[in-house]
């Protein structure tokens, strides 16, 4: 893949006009079919609407900054300049096409275009989050604390919290991501914990709680307890064991039922999935990949997939769902990965 960028590059650097470099490239190209294949993920990706967008932006930004238009390539090489009907039919494709773009948004397009995550993260500035969290967790591991109280709190990943024991206060606050808490009996210090548009009220029990930019999550694995709009907001409602509930802007959820065996299964470093999606089982599994992810086949997306996956280990856990539903990924320098 590295070898099929760099042809990339240098290609369209030259647009067409050293004879001696097309023909070794089109050697490259005949000698593996590995070759022709890694060719084909970088060119498919290139010509991606997402990709086109995302390098006019470049340019735009770049003239926005300096003030001037930047120096241009002709990206693209007309078909007469190399023997096309000796080319795989997937690499004359890009070469009809005429793009200009400046150098800079040549070499930096690809991997700009494919910051597309799947998920949604909480768009928090990171250090403000560092100033306002007493814990936080890094993308891909999870954090166990112990709390001053003796409760035991663990952090999902990419999760941040605020907590506030003073006083004989036993609160918490989630400003990202998601938490799992057992919490150490005590009727006379009820323990608190605030998302974006809930408030849990608990005296000894386990469960969990999750954030995003839309709703909290909160899910009631033993013991009991009272969950109202946040805050103060209208009535409180009393979750029992197995229960959940969601909160929005506007209110709280209906009380449902959860599977504790897939939605908890992070508090022990797994991710498993049954009969999800490949969208959901990609949604549920990114958070924990450090780097991005480009899907360019879509057709895959709703295929049910099932699987038993490690926290740590995310790509390859993206590439066994991946696999299960008839695609494959390709694995870019930087972290990217290319869903096909």
């Amino acid at each position: 893949m590295d070898r099929a960028l760099e042809w990339f590059v240098r290609l369209q650097a030259e647009g067409g006009n050293d004879s001696g470099l097309n023909a070794r490239f089109l050697s490259w190209l005949r000698q593996d079919e590995r070759h022709e294949a890694a060719w084909q993920a970088v060119t498919s990706v290139w010509n991606d609407d997402v990709i086109v967008a995302a390098s006019r932006q470049l340019d735009e930004a770049n003239t926005a900054a300096t003030g001037h238009e930047p120096r241009r390539l002709s990206l693209g090489w007309n078909a007469a300049m190399l023997p096309v009907a000796s080319l795989p039919r997937f690499a004359t494709g890009i070469m009809r096409q005429s793009r200009l773009l400046s150098p800079v948004a040549v070499l930096s397009a690809l991997a700009v275009a494919l910051l597309i995550f799947i998920t949604a993260p909480a768009l928090v500035s990171t250090l403000t989050l560092r100033w306002q969290a007493d814990f936080r967790s890094n993308i891909g591991k999870t954090e166990a604390i112990t709390l001053p109280d003796g409760s035991r709190l663990q952090l999902d990943t990419n999760s941040a919290v605020a907590m506030d024991f003073a006083d004989g206060r036993r609160s918490l606050r989630v400003l990202q991501g998601g938490i799992w808490l057992d919490v150490k009996h005590d009727p006379a210090h009820p323990f608190r914990v605030r998302g974006r548009y809930s408030e849990v009220t608990v005296k000894g029990t386990a469960f969990a709680v999750a954030v995003t930019e839309d709703q909290d999550k909160i899910l009631l694995q033993r013991g009991l307890i009272e969950a109202r709009h946040s805050p103060g907001d209208g009535a409180v409602v009393l979750l029992q064991p197995g229960e959940m509930l969601t909160a929005s802007p506007e209110a709280l959820s209906p009380v449902g039922r959860f599977d504790e065996a897939e939605a908890l299964a992070w508090v022990s470093g797994r991710i498993v999935l049954k009969s999800r999606p490949l969208r959901e089982a990609l949604h549920a599994i990114t958070p924990y990949f450090d780097g991005s992810v480009f899907v360019s086949n879509r057709e895959i997306l709703d295929h049910a997939v099932s699987g038993n996956f490690r926290t740590d280990n995310a790509a390859a856990a993206i590439a066994g769902v991946v696999a299960a539903a008839g695609g494959t990924v390709t694995h870019l320098p930087g972290n990217f990965l290319i869903i096909r």
